[in-house]
């Protein structure tokens, strides 16, 4: 694997733990949306980084199968898109779903990398 596609795993990567941890601090009972809108603008900003990385990776590597890449990359094209709003509950759905699961999938792939 060249540096250019394990920076964007990285950038994965840090991106999912970052929201991870905001995820922590707005409230410990899990699975609850935050309330705090600056949360929210940072947590839609590492949609983004992840959805975009993704996007560049699979233009990069056709033939890589990633978990809900498909989703994500349209969740990040469409937060990106003013008129086309993002709900709470497709935030939801990535984040405790895809996140994890993709998560787990880009960390094999660094270690296999190394």
């Amino acid at each position: 694997m060249d540096n250019r596609t394990r920076a964007w795993l990285y950038d994965i990567l840090s991106a999912i733990q970052e929201s991870t941890a905001f995820l922590e601090d707005e409230d410990r009972n899990q699975k609850n949306y935050p309330v705090n809108f600056c949360i929210k603008k940072a947590l839609e900003r590492n949609m983004e980084i992840v959805g975009l990385s993704l996007k560049n990776i699979l233009n990069y590597l056709p033939s890589l199968n990633i978990s809900n890449s498909e989703k994500i990359i349209d969740i990040c094209q469409r937060l990106a898109n003013i008129d086309d709003p993002v709900s709470e509950e497709i935030m939801k759905v990535a984040l405790f779903e895809y996140f994890p699961k993709l998560k787990d999938e880009i960390h094999l792939m660094i270690i296999r990398s190394s």
